[in-house]
């Protein structure tokens, strides 16, 4: 009940304003419009926007740690290949004007070492290919050590 709480507060508080059509729960008089579109802490915006919602850890981290932790809890369900996802985010740094020439690399594979080390037991419980993938994900990321 608290999550749905949370969206709640966050759908009220964050697009009053915008262009597309909220959905207002008359028991609280507060917009769901996000709430009715959230799977797996991943919604689509009726404007197009992704929206990304983790309770886990708020606050500030490497960009990297979380498309490791993504990569990690949602590799049945990703629409593209693990390496495609990467870039694609990548890209999208870019694309806002992020240079990622001087960090790239190296935070995305202490990330994602950091991600096999939470996720390894997980992994190893699962395909033989998963696993395989992040362990090469951590021997590329030993050089940065």
């Amino acid at each position: 009940m608290s999550i749905v709480l949370g969206l709640q507060m966050l759908c009220k508080a964050g697009e009053r304003g915008s262009s597309y059509d909220h959905h207002t729960d008359t028991s609280t008089d507060t917009d769901t419009s996000i709430i009715r579109r959230i799977a797996c802490n991943v919604g689509a915006m009726p404007d197009g926007r992704t929206v990304l919602i983790d309770w886990s850890y708020p606050g500030e981290g490497p960009v990297c740690h979380e498309l490791a932790w993504y990569l990690a809890l949602n590799s049945a369900r990703l629409p593209a290949t693990k390496e495609e996802t990467i870039e694609m985010l990548r890209v999208a740094l870019v694309r806002h004007g992020i240079d990622v020439s001087d960090w790239w690399q190296r935070q995305l594979g202490l990330c994602l070492l950091g991600g096999l080390v939470q996720f390894g037991r997980e992994k190893a419980l699962g395909s033989d290919s998963e696993l395989a993938w992040w362990c090469e994900q951590a021997r590329t990321a030993e050089s940065w050590l």
